[in-house]
């Protein structure tokens, strides 16, 4: 998608989303902070965390360190 055919969507769909409910729109390093625990606790294994989130071993490893 490009920029202006997010901006479309965005202005014409007002239909609810996953964070709809919250005031305030959680930051990028939440969210990646997000997703690497919830893939962590789903496999208990940071190959398979990693291949899910579709990232290395060495860089899962990184931001986990990072945290």
């Amino acid at each position: 998608m490009t920029k202006k055919s997010i901006h479309t969507k965005i202005q014409t769909d007002q239909s609810i989303t996953f964070f709809s409910s919250i005031p305030d729109l959680p930051t990028i390093k939440q969210m990646v902070d997000c997703l690497i625990d919830e893939a962590l606790l789903r496999t208990n294994n940071i190959s398979e965390a990693s291949r899910i989130l579709g990232i290395s071993c060495q860089t899962l490893s990184k931001r986990i360190k990072q945290a």
